[in-house]
Order: structure tokens, then C-alpha cells, then sequence
């Protein structure tokens, strides 16, 4: 994606900006550094699950 925006021309970061996850150190080696924030998948998980379980049963989350 960084690249492709490049060959267009697309400018950083004035006129594009990427977000990844997870970290990943990978991202300080592009010409246009990407910005990377952590994400506790485990943590979405317990949260969502739930909700998700309710959503499929047609049951209230809050129940």
C-alpha cells in the first residue's frame, strides 16, 4: 500500500498516512515510517466473544 500510493505520486505524510498493528518493527524500515499501535487480541477476545455469543443466541448482552 505505501508503495502504490507512491508510484501515484501521494505524498507522505501530507497527503496519505498508514496505521499498522501489532508493533511490528518492520514499520521504521519504510521511506515513509508507518505508525503501529499494540492491540491485545486476547483482550478484544474475552470482550467480544460474549457479545458475539449473545448477538447469535438473539439474547441481550447484558442479560
Amino acid at each position: 500500500m505505501v508503495g502504490a500510493a507512491g508510484r501515484l505520486g501521494l505524498k507522505a505524510p501530507e497527503e496519505r498516512a498508514v496505521l499498522g498493528r501489532d508493533n511490528s518493527p518492520i514499520a521504521s524500515v519504510f521511506i515513509s515510517p508507518i505508525t503501529t499501535v499494540h492491540v491485545d487480541d486476547e483482550r478484544l477476545g474475552r470482550y467480544f466473544a460474549p457479545l458475539a455469543l449473545s448477538v447469535a443466541s438473539g439474547t441481550s448482552a447484558t442479560e
